[in-house]
C-alpha cells in the first residue's frame, strides 16, 4: 500500500489526521475509499472510526454490509448506530423490517421522525468527497425519508389517510418520492389535474417515474409528441418504465398504468457503492 508522498493528497490528508486521533477523519477515509470503490478496504475502516468514538462510523459500517447482503451483521451495527441517537440507522433498521415485521418498522419510522425533528441540519463543504456529501445530505434528510417509508408502510396495511398526510410532509420537506406519491394518490382518485401538478413538481426535483408517469398521461390524452418527449427524457433518467413505455409507444407491446410507489430508488445500482439510503 502507497504511503506519504505516493497517497493521494485527500487520502494523505485523512490518514494524517486519523493518525493524531481523529475519529471523523477515519470515517472520512472510509467514505472517500468507498467513492474509489474500495469497499473492502472501509471495512477495515469504519470499525476503527466506531471504536475511536464516530457517531456515523457504524451506520455506515452496517450500510456497506447490508449491501453486501450480510443483513444480520447490518442489523448489528445499526442498532449500535442508533444507540447514539443516530436517525439515519433507524430509517435503515425500519427498511430492513418492513417485509417481515411492518409493525416494528413502524416503530423505526416513527422514532426517526421525532428524533430527526430535533436534530439540526449540518451542511455540506466544498472540500468534502463526492460520497461525503451525499451521506451528509442522507443523514440530514433521514426523518424525511421516514415519512415517506412511513406512508409506504401504513398504505400497505390500508390505512391510507394517515399515509396520505405523510406523504404531503415529506413533500412539504422537499422530497420528491413524496410528490410523486402524492400524484399516484391523485391518479388513483381520479383527479388527473392534481396529479399532473405532484408529478410536475417531482420532475423538477429529478424524479425519473414522474417523467414517465408525465408521459402515460400524455399519451392517454392522445398527445403522442409530447409522450415521447416525457418517456425519451424518463428513459435519459434511467428509469426503466419510460423506456419500456417509449419502445411501446413507437411500436411495440403495451405497458401497464402507473403503479402505486413506483420504482424505489437506490444508490447502489450497477455495481456502484454509495452510502445512504438503501431506499
Amino acid at each position: 500500500m502507497p504511503r506519504g508522498a505516493d497517497l493521494p493528497e485527500d487520502e494523505r490528508r485523512y490518514r494524517e489526521a486519523a493518525d493524531a486521533g481523529d475519529a471523523e477523519a477515519l470515517n472520512k477515509l472510509g467514505l472517500l475509499l468507498v467513492e474509489r470503490r474500495e469497499p473492502n478496504k472501509a471495512e477495515h475502516i469504519f470499525p476503527r472510526a466506531a471504536n475511536a468514538g464516530c457517531a456515523a462510523a457504524p451506520d455506515n459500517m452496517g450500510t456497506l454490509l447490508e449491501q453486501r447482503g450480510d443483513v444480520k451483521a447490518a442489523e448489528r451495527w445499526y442498532r449500535r448506530a442508533v444507540d447514539t441517537g443516530y436517525v439515519l440507522a433507524m430509517a435503515h433498521l425500519g427498511k430492513l423490517a418492513e417485509r417481515t415485521e411492518p409493525a416494528e418498522a413502524e416503530r423505526w419510522y416513527r422514532s426517526a421522525i421525532d428524533v430527526g425533528l430535533e436534530q439540526p441540519a449540518t451542511e455540506a463543504t466544498d472540500d468534502m468527497t463526492d460520497d461525503e456529501k451525499r451521506w451528509r445530505r442522507n443523514r440530514n434528510t433521514a426523518h424525511i425519508k421516514a415519512m415517506l417509508r412511513l406512508g409506504i408502510v401504513l398504505d400497505q396495511r390500508g390505512e391510507s389517510a394517515e399515509a396520505e398526510q405523510w406523504w404531503r410532509r415529506a413533500a412539504d420537506s422537499g422530497d420528491d418520492e413524496g410528490m410523486y406519491n402524492l400524484g399516484l394518490v391523485n391518479f388513483t382518485r381520479g383527479d388527473v389535474a392534481e396529479a399532473e401538478t405532484w408529478w410536475q413538481r417531482a420532475v423538477e426535483s429529478g424524479n425519473s417515474n414522474a417523467m414517465s408517469d408525465m408521459g402515460f398521461l400524455r399519451e392517454r390524452q392522445g398527445n403522442r409528441e409530447e409522450a415521447e418527449q416525457w418517456y425519451r427524457r424518463g428513459a435519459a433518467a434511467g428509469n426503466q418504465r419510460a423506456r419500456d413505455n417509449l419502445r411501446i409507444l413507437l411500436g411495440e407491446h403495451r405497458s401497464e398504468s402507473p403503479s402505486r410507489h413506483g420504482i424505489a430508488s437506490s444508490d447502489y445500482g450497477g455495481g456502484h457503492y454509495a452510502l445512504g439510503f438503501n431506499f
